[in-house]
């Protein structure tokens, strides 16, 4: 873990939404927002936002139209209808004909049948 110098110092008794408002400072000078709750990590304060409301304040504020799906983020929801109803695979093996619904899917898929090479 790098070495992280904390600004601000919170008690228990702090909201978890405030902890993202305040910066910290990591080895090379670098602002980065800190979760104090957990130690995630993330270079702006909208990163923290959503961390924070997914993770730690878990709201489901989002729900799809066309099922009983909910989640914490509006992009959670677009990336739910475009892969669950829509089916769009945007994402394309640029070693075969296989497509899928998300980077992490093709990233899964390179490493299984390609052995992760690269041409």
């Amino acid at each position: 873990m790098p070495n992280v110098e904390c600004i601000y110092n919170v008690n228990m008794e702090t909201p978890i939404i405030t902890f993202y408002k305040y910066p910290h400072i990591i080895d090379d000078d670098k602002i980065i927002f800190f979760c104090d709750v957990c130690g995630y990590m993330t270079k702006n304060e909208f990163g923290m936002y959503r961390h924070t409301k997914a993770v730690h304040e878990k709201t489901k504020d989002f729900k799809c139209k066309l099922c009983d799906y909910t989640c914490a983020l509006d992009s959670y929801l677009y990336t739910h209808v475009k892969n669950v109803h829509l089916k769009i695979k945007d994402y394309e093996c640029d070693k075969c004909e296989y497509k899928c619904t998300s980077n992490r899917q093709l990233t899964s898929h390179n490493n299984t049948k390609h052995n992760n090479t690269k041409e």
